[in-house]
């Protein structure tokens, strides 16, 4: 979402975020105020929020018509990045579309509703979710997509483009090679289905020349703050950073390891957008196989052929082989997700799209 506002302001736009997100659970009235995304300047209009996330984003949705109408009235804009097709963003999108019918609107598909597992109550969250979706896909102008197959229904929307990561201009300049000893980073969520307790015990159990760095939150966040105790010469752990703090930490990394259970477990169009984010740093990837990786960027992986444990400490043992091994298809790689999916060019190739339609 920060490229995506730096996309829109490197190509001249004002941007107005309307953050559903309900990060914090208090209560509070509706804001408007003025913030900075990464490197760019926006408005940022926050719905209320209460004490229970759950309930306070129902009742989001609630008042989102209001939310939704009061912005087509006052700021009047000429475009509608929603991102995802969740119900909130999705009764945002009927209520604009109804109050100024001209205006033009584009689908960011991350993930479809089925592609992460819910139980109990969030079942529901499910059902809404794809029946939003049929309704979005039919309205929009055009939609983005992480992977080719995520539409084959026949949506009503005229345009798709194929965006599978957005990069902020700042974050592409990393050099190729990797420095002795080898530093590998982990940079997501801790939980079991991303393969973090795979990490864990290859990080225990493997005593060749490297060093380990981890950043994230989850379940198993205390887990590898005591692990960072018992081998901090080998294991640094830093829980979540700010960003110019992740961007310094990241630079220090050589390789990105990704230990991800299969996605086609997830039963949806689910791609992880760090493993391009990776390629596009130079940095060397390691990674169980993910359905979806665009086959100029796939050459440039090191994919992890069964048991992910014994294939990552097999790749380790090798590290410096491979790194050797791909540092070519890596460069080619690197240059190709840049030069296709930077904020700038990738957003400006949309609104040029958009335009020559319209």
């Amino acid at each position: 979402m920060s490229a995506v506002i730096q996309g829109m302001g490197e190509n001249n736009f004002q941007v107005l975020l309307v953050n559903s997100g309900h990060q914090l659970e208090i209560s509070k009235c509706t804001s408007v105020k003025r913030t900075k995304i990464g490197s760019q300047s926006c408005i940022e209009v926050e719905p209320p929020t209460i004490r229970k996330r759950s309930i306070g984003k129902l009742l989001q949705c609630f008042i989102a018509p209001l939310v939704m109408a009061r912005i087509v009235y006052r700021w009047k804009p000429d475009y509608l990045w929603i991102y995802n097709s969740y119900l909130f963003e999705v009764i945002c999108l009927c209520v604009a579309k109804l109050a100024s019918p001209g205006l033009v609107t584009i689908l960011e598909l991350e993930d479809l509703p089925n592609a992460r597992r819910r139980e109990r109550e969030r079942l529901t969250k499910n059902i809404l979710d794809r029946f939003a979706l049929k309704v979005a896909l039919k309205i929009v102008n055009g939609a983005t997509v992480v992977q080719k197959k995520m539409t084959p229904f026949n949506g009503g929307h005229q345009l798709e483009w194929y965006l599978p990561v957005l990069l902020s201009n700042a974050e592409i300049d990393c050099p190729i090679k990797v420095r002795n000893p080898i530093t590998i980073g982990y940079f997501g969520g801790l939980m079991e289905e991303k393969g973090v307790i795979i990490l864990i015990s290859l990080i225990r159990q493997y005593r060749g020349c490297c060093r380990w760095v981890v950043c994230g939150s989850g379940p198993l966040e205390r887990e590898l703050e005591t692990l960072s105790v018992a081998i901090p010469d080998r294991f640094r752990f830093f829980g979540c950073l700010e960003d110019q703090q992740f961007r310094a930490v990241y630079r220090e990394v050589d390789a990105i390891i990704n230990l991800h259970q299969p996605i086609e477990k997830f039963a949806g169009s689910l791609f992880p957008y760090k493993l391009l984010e990776a390629v596009a740093h130079g940095k060397l990837v390691i990674s169980t196989p993910m359905l979806g990786c665009p086959d100029e960027a796939s050459h440039a992986i090191h994919w992890l052929d069964g048991d992910p444990f014994e294939a990552g400490l097999n790749a380790l043992a090798r590290i410096e082989e491979i790194e050797l091994e791909t540092r070519a298809a890596r460069n080619q790689a690197q240059k190709w997700v840049v030069a296709n999916f930077s904020s700038r060019s990738a957003i400006g190739r949309i609104l040029h799209d958009l335009q020559s339609v319209s």
